[in-house]
């Protein structure tokens, strides 16, 4: 692979975007001192991404002189975009002080069928996610937050949620479209790199425009497309899962009770999550 720089541009330009939005999707208070915790084990993501980066562009260097670069350069990315589906149920697995294992929940949650991993994150975050897509990995992270302040009916509310995500799939199908996000943007990097050479753009104003354009675009599809017209989907499937277990009237309950600890944040919805009234009506029409 010729210009390999451009990949290494590529590459940093994903975890800067990531974390960008990151910080955007929150209100960050600069009064309390662990306001930005808020952003998800934000340290670990940014030391696990500067480590993984620079494997990758190793190897890339490595393959650099393989037909089968750009191939290598979509599983390589893939597994850069798979950060929460691989590396962040390890983490949560391996680092016992971090992650707490809690055996109420895990035990009431196998009796009515269901054995995953349950894990206490310590600190502020105010929210739960699912994990992994390998079955030993499957792991559902909960804020410790949310166990101090809700109460147990809210909180099987949540964790319902959460099973719902890893029972219906919703984790391999982001998993499938990270994947195809991947091979865009290898083709907008073929793309780019065949307009810079047929037109003699190299070590011009033009080059930088060009590579500016090709990840431009690849953010909007990567990071504004793919999640408002496809996560949005998951999370209303996720929440229809949570009311058949839990009832509607239980379920708008927990959603309200989440939107009053995360202080509205709700309200409004974002990117890869519905406004509150939308799930609330979503919650007392399913069946």
């Amino acid at each position: 692979m010729k210009y390999i720089y451009l990949y290494i541009i590529y590459v940093i330009a994903i975890f800067a975007l990531k974390t960008f939005v990151a910080y955007l999707s929150f209100k960050i208070d600069k009064k309390r001192k662990y306001a930005f915790t808020d952003l998800f084990i934000w340290k670990d993501e940014l030391f696990d991404s500067a480590v993984v980066s620079l494997i990758i562009i190793l190897i890339m260097i490595f393959f650099s002189h393989i037909q089968f670069a750009n191939a290598m350069a979509v599983i390589v990315l893939a597994l850069i975009n798979s950060y929460y589906f691989l590396i962040v149920p390890l983490r949560a697995l391996s680092q016992k002080k971090k992650y707490l294992k809690n055996e109420e929940i895990e035990s009431f949650f196998r009796n009515e069928g269901y054995s995953y991993r349950i894990r206490i994150i310590k600190g502020k975050i105010e929210n739960a996610f699912a994990t992994g897509v390998f079955p030993f990995t499957k792991t559902i992270l909960i804020g410790e937050s949310l166990c101090e302040k809700m109460t147990n009916n809210e909180l099987k509310g949540v964790v319902f949620h959460e099973i719902g995500h890893l029972k219906l799939g919703h984790l391999y199908k982001m998993f499938f479209l990270n994947m195809v996000s991947s091979i865009i943007l290898v083709f907008l990097y073929s793309f780019s790199t065949d307009i810079i050479e047929s037109h003699h753009y190299r070590d011009t104003i033009m080059e930088p425009v060009i590579v500016a354009l090709v990840g431009l675009t690849y953010g909007v599809i990567a990071f504004i497309l793919i999640p408002y017209f496809f996560q949005r989907r998951l999370e209303y499937q996720a929440d229809a899962f949570a009311v058949r277990k839990v009832g509607a009237e239980q379920y708008v309950q927990t959603l309200e009770k989440l939107n009053e600890i995360t202080e509205n944040k709700m309200m409004k919805g974002s990117v890869t999550h519905p406004s509150l009234k939308d799930r609330i009506k979503n919650a007392y029409e399913t069946r």
